[in-house]
């Protein structure tokens, strides 16, 4: 059984980005880039 504290309100922010195209449209390169500026 698993009980969740419901009194401590733990909230995280977040987001997800998806970056999508074809093949060889430069996917690979635009994650280098945000890595690069991270």
């Amino acid at each position: 059984m698993f009980l969740e504290n419901k009194n401590s309100k733990q909230q995280r922010n977040g987001w997800i980005e998806v970056i999508c195209g074809s093949m060889f449209s430069g996917k690979t390169e635009e994650l280098i880039r945000r890595l690069k500026r991270a």
